[in-house]
């Protein structure tokens, strides 16, 4: 069930700009960190509602109800917890470690409500056009909270414990409602309008919770094709891409290390991870590579190296596309950071300054 076109995909009248600042701001409450990529970051990113606040300790509400007003890619690393999403309205095209999650009814899909573990930091994208429209309520529960609440040995707490389970379901009315009063919640004083959006957030994360008694399998390799051997077999692919051992390897040597044929490690891996090995390598570099520079002040040369390429020229050409700034920008940025700003977001605009 959806709500009418002309409630779900209208823009909110009179919409409020919200800038690269605001963005910065409020991402960093779910995010270790996040670049943020627009054309022009002294103008306004959305119009509408974007807003990130912190219901009660480990539970954190995301709302937005926007327009993107110039196209826009946000890359991220978010911060372990347990996701639960609903987009009612408009298109969002949002990825976490590569998977991508349900796009909204804006172009023809059925509203789908999605719940995933993240036990572990997870890459996160989100891409948008200038003109999209995204309404969607993203829940975040923290670990601590969900064994409050649930206890240690609930199937939503052993849930949270399985990085990348995730669950998918058509929403019920009661949801949608729930999340058309989040987006759009009466006038209220602040303390009473929290306690508005976590009645809504519990009456979520109650039919999220619901969703585990059913038959379906809620363990990350559902939906992927697999069998549970097989799906382990490309976790562990998957694990040593990440570790670094593999990046002089060729295809076929992985293969052997996975036991399986070349063919088969491609298909299985694209079924489980929804890209190629060497997709996965290339952004597994990078990210190491990203670390390196923020982390360690390794040189760009250093870095480019760890991303394998021969070319800083290139590696910087292919950082900038991939983060929005540079990798000399970005260790200028961060000396600056911690020299007169400790604690500053680690985000940049498209054309490479500081958000």
């Amino acid at each position: 069930m959806s709500l009418p076109t002309a409630l779900s995909d209208r823009p909110r009248d009179h919409a409020a700009p919200v800038s690269c600042s605001t963005v910065d701001t409020l991402v960093r409450q779910t995010a270790a960190d996040h670049y943020l990529t627009v054309p022009g970051e002294d103008r306004p990113v959305f119009e509408g509602v974007f807003d990130v606040t912190a219901l009660e300790p480990g539970l954190i509400a995301h709302r937005i109800d926007v327009r993107d007003v110039q196209g826009s890619t946000v890359r991220a690393t978010l911060k372990p917890a347990l996701r639960l999403g609903f987009t009612i309205g408009g298109y969002a095209n949002m990825a976490i470690a590569c998977r991508a999650l349900p796009t909204g009814p804006g172009r023809g899909a059925p509203i789908t409500a999605w719940m995933m573990a993240l036990h572990e930091p997870a890459t996160f994208s989100r891409q948008s056009r200038r003109g999209d429209v995204e309404r969607t309520v993203d829940l975040a529960f923290g670990a601590t909270w969900l064994a409050d609440h649930f206890g240690d040995d609930s199937a939503i707490v052993a849930f949270a414990r399985t990085h990348l389970a995730t669950r998918t379901w058509t929403p019920s009315a009661q949801a949608l409602a729930n999340v058309e009063q989040m987006l759009r919640p009466p006038a209220l004083d602040a303390a009473t309008t929290r306690l508005y959006l976590r009645s809504r957030a519990f009456d979520l994360l109650v039919e999220a919770a619901s969703q585990l008694g059913q038959a379906s399998d809620p363990s990350p390799q559902a939906g992927s094709g697999l069998g549970k051997r097989d799906w382990l077999r490309m976790r562990s692919v998957r694990d040593l891409l990440e570790s670094g051992a593999a990046d002089h390897m060729s295809l076929e040597q992985i293969a052997l290390q996975a036991c399986v044929s070349a063919n088969t490690l491609q298909r299985h891996f694209r079924a489980a991870w929804g890209c190629t090995v060497f997709e996965f390598l290339r952004e597994a570099r990078m990210q190491r590579a990203r670390v390196a520079l923020e982390r360690d002040g390794v040189t760009v040369a250093q870095a480019a190296w760890l991303a394998g390429y021969n070319s800083p020229a290139n590696f910087a050409t292919a950082f900038r596309r991939h983060y929005g700034v540079s990798p000399g920008q970005l260790r200028a940025h961060l000396g600056g950071a911690e020299a007169g700003a400790p604690g500053r977001s680690r985000s940049a605009g498209a054309g490479g300054a500081p958000a």
